[in-house]
């Protein structure tokens, strides 16, 4: 993840995540980085809380 390096270690060392990025009522395609973002959580080995 070349924009955020940061999310990027996050993503790899958390245990659990909380989906709360965008809410309810999104459509479209997502633009990046937030779309890399989205695509890296789900790929993520952590447990995801959503609602």
């Amino acid at each position: 993840m070349r924009q955020i390096p940061e999310i990027e270690v996050l993503i790899r060392e958390t245990d659990v995540m909380v989906d709360a990025i965008l809410g309810i009522g999104t459509t479209g395609m997502l633009r990046q980085p937030l779309n890399e973002i989205v695509t890296r959580i789900n790929q993520a080995d952590a447990y995801v809380i959503f609602n």
